[in-house]
């Protein structure tokens, strides 16, 4: 941009507001932008002091680069003090040359430390990054421009990270590309606008461009991503009254548990990063180190604390909700509710009923277990699967197993602390949605106090039992202390704890998804691999002795790869021997 046609103003942030620079640029240097796809823009420029009330910009100064129309080309901020260079004496007196370098507008955003908050689940790209914006600077930034994109399945935003590597890396997944420029956020897919290279246009510049040719010829691709689910594996054992540890023939694909939420209800109030709260009633409160819930407006749905977050129905987790107490003989309403859709008990009764016992603690959890471990495929981009149109992100049908159980803990008793859990509900529902919404509380009138609530991603395994001409029931896999039968402690060993030894005869069933196809002695054993041949092109390199190939192997860089291989073989998971065939 020519320098008769540029704007320089640089708010120093004294309370003077902005000041014109543009007589003060460096002829001899021009200033110079350096854009590259999904990073932050840097602006380095060169001022020569004229003058006595030159003022020096200094480091976190506002700048604002424009042309004569006043068209923003960037905005930003000094990024460190500046470098300086004496010149010699002039008309007015001693001059020097100030060398700058400004960082755009995401400076401000990367500076904060983002928040520790939940997985992002079945959210779109642009949702995403939204969210991260106000977790940064709430209020700050406008995110109107802001397009969502592609569903993501599943995004960790690490909060050792800067925001600008999310926007980056999220900006990977959905094939876009993001920008920030005065205050505003813009995400739009990759190749939304084209730009046409013409010798002929008085703005085009040879010496700017630079092109570089690549050795792009490669008719034979293997792709190796993360580990993924394998074989599906049933295990079978019998007990003989005396063994409680059992040998699995391979190791689980999810084979230690992690809790994703620890909410011991410390602060004084509900955090905005794990919960949303409808509450007309001001029914809800926190405090002494409990969720207080005192009645509700007598409506279903109405007076609800809800994860912001929705629930992915695949592997095996645990929702547990306690130790409640109930303050009052009279309540209604439920207690970690999992729905499709809006917050709503419609339906019908199910399952065993429990009378609660004044003064006794209450810890409610939810199991369920899916032999698929995801429940939507990963979405993948090329120049022919734009942002919008990638290729995979089915949804992938399953049967999900529920249990419902309670551990009824009475403090003058400690026995009941380590007793077994009562389980009130153990089925199976076919074709269960892939995504629900999770609501903590839904009180048309609950007069109850909570003290914890966690979400866990146990180890996938489902434990059932069965005594001779008797049905098979689901053993409980967990510590001891949430009233548990057993746990996969090692990774390979299913270990009953002492008090539940399986008697003689009776027989064990174990599920679960292995981290082995059919072939365990593979080096890349365990992870997602695809490969892709192009047969016409491996003719046409043919020559002489040289068959034609031209093979590469590539890892996936950006993101945990779900069933990979499906996208380019459409085969089911667990055989790993035939997606190298």
């Amino acid at each position: 941009m020519p320098l008769n046609n540029m704007r320089l103003q640089i708010d120093n942030l004294d309370g003077t507001g902005p000041r014109d620079y543009t007589s003060n640029i460096d002829a001899a240097r021009s200033p110079r932008i350096t854009r590259k796809l999904n990073e932050a823009s840097q602006f380095n420029f060169s001022l020569v002091s004229v003058g006595t009330n030159f003022v020096v910009p200094r480091r976190g100064a506002r700048v604002i680069l424009s042309r004569s129309n006043d068209q923003e080309v960037f905005t930003g901020y000094v990024k460190t003090e500046s470098e300086f260079e004496y010149l010699g004496w002039g008309e007015r007196g001693a001059m020097y040359r100030y060398n700058f370098v400004a960082q755009s507008d995401e400076l401000l955003l990367d500076e904060k430390r983002l928040s520790t908050r939940s997985p992002f689940v079945a959210r779109s790209a642009g949702d995403a990054l939204r969210q991260l914006t106000q977790d940064a600077i709430p209020g700050a930034f406008g995110t109107s421009a802001v397009q969502n994109l592609d569903t993501l399945p599943y995004y960790v935003p690490d909060p050792q990270q800067t925001w600008s590597q999310h926007a980056a890396t999220i900006s990977t997944e959905a094939r876009a590309s993001y920008r920030v420029l005065d205050g505003a956020v813009t995400f739009a897919p990759i190749g939304s606008v084209t730009y046409t290279l013409s010798e002929s246009d008085p703005n085009f510049s040879p010496q700017g461009l630079s092109l570089q040719p690549i050795n792009a010829v490669v008719n034979d691709a293997t792709v190796v991503g993360e580990l993924e689910p394998g074989a599906y594996v049933r295990d079978y054992f019998v007990g003989n009254g005396l063994s409680t540890r059992f040998y699995l023939s391979q190791p689980p694909f999810t084979k230690r548990s992690r809790t994703i939420v620890d909410e011991e209800y410390a602060t004084s109030s509900l955090d905005p990063t794990r919960w949303s709260v409808l509450d007309p009633r001001g029914a809800v409160v926190v405090g002494a180190g409990k969720l207080q819930v005192a009645g509700g407006t007598g409506a279903d749905g109405a007076t609800t604390v809800n994860f912001v977050e929705q629930i992915e129905l695949g592997g095996s987790w645990v929702l547990e909700h306690g130790s409640v107490a109930f303050t009052s003989t009279v309540s209604s309403g439920i207690l970690g509710g999992l729905y499709i859709g809006d917050i709503s008990s419609d339906g019908t009764l199910a399952g065993s009923a429990l009378v609660t016992a004044s003064g006794h603690r209450y810890v409610l959890a939810t199991r369920f277990y899916s032999q698929e471990i995801y429940r939507q495929e990963q979405i993948f981009h090329c120049a022919a699967n734009p942002a919008g149109a990638g290729l995979g992100g089915t949804q992938v049908a399953a049967n999900v197993r529920f249990v419902l159980e309670v551990h009824d803990v009475d403090p003058t008793n400690p026995a009941t602390m380590v007793a077994s859990a009562i389980v009130l509900y153990d089925g199976v529902i076919s074709d269960a949605p892939a995504f629900c919404a999770y609501a903590l509380v839904n009180s048309p009138g609950l007069y109850c106090a909570i003290a914890f609530t966690r979400i866990i991603q146990a180890v996938d395994v489902q434990v059932r039992t069965s005594l001779p001409g008797q049905p098979y029931v689901t053993r409980l896999v967990g510590s001891l202390s949430s009233g548990c039968e057993c746990n996969v402690f090692s990774g390979t060993t299913l270990d009953f704890f002492s008090a539940f030894v399986p008697p003689v005869n009776q027989q064990i069933e174990v599920h679960y998804r292995g981290q082995y196809g059919s072939d365990s002695l593979l080096s890349t054993v365990g992870r997602a691999m695809a490969r892709v041949t192009n047969p016409a092109s491996i003719t046409a390199e043919q020559r002489g002795i040289d068959n034609g190939v031209r093979g590469t192997v590539r890892h996936v860089k950006y993101w945990k790869v779900r069933n990979l291989e499906r996208l380019f073989t459409g085969r089911s998971p667990g055989y790993i021997s035939r997606r190298c065939a």
